[in-house]
């Protein structure tokens, strides 16, 4: 992509696992980044501007939230101490979260390496069907993990061709 080399892992048993375990395979490529790495669902439309201001965030490693929690919304809902992540999960009660999930998602070279040790103590276990953000739930109990606030960006989460024609109608075709 332009002069970036882009390397695609394929997650042959992802019937049988999860996220997590694909970030998992791409272990090797970033165990010894000393940048750190950025995870994005492919389900979610964003603004480019979100990315860069998470990038810009003075947080080493963090994810995305959106203070508005939506009742409606199926999206991971989030308790916080202050910008420090507790808890995530779908079943918080809406009245109780404090933000939801949105995403991407950045980590430092450190965090980064701690949380593909965390996930690799989750495969050793035999445990290879945890999601992402159920990992990072886990991983904040003992690790410091934070919510940067969007700040008014636009985005969507895609999953099905309704989610679709709703992000069609929040999103500009050319957004920036």
């Amino acid at each position: 992509l332009g002069k970036h080399t882009i390397t695609f892992i394929h997650n042959g048993d992802y019937l049988k696992t999860n996220n997590a375990y694909s970030l998992w395979l791409a272990r090797d490529f970033i165990k010894d980044d000393n940048d750190g790495f950025i995870v994005m669902n492919s389900d979610l439309i964003f603004q480019p501007a979100m990315l860069h201001a998470l990038l810009s965030a003075p947080i080493s490693d963090g994810i995305v939230v959106e203070k508005n929690v939506n009742p409606d919304s199926d999206m991971v809902k989030i308790t916080m101490d202050g910008n420090r992540i507790c808890y995530m999960n779908k079943k918080i009660p809406h009245d109780s979260a404090h933000a939801e999930a949105v995403g991407p998602v950045k980590f430092s070279a450190t965090g980064g390496r701690k949380f593909m040790e965390h996930i690799e103590k989750d495969i050793t276990n035999g445990n290879k069907t945890n999601w992402f953000f159920y990992t990072i739930s886990d991983y904040a109990q003992n690790n410091p993990f934070f919510g940067f606030t969007n700040p008014g960006f636009l985005w969507a989460e895609v999953d099905t061709s309704e989610d679709l024609e709703l992000a069609r109608k929040i999103i500009p075709k050319n957004f920036k």
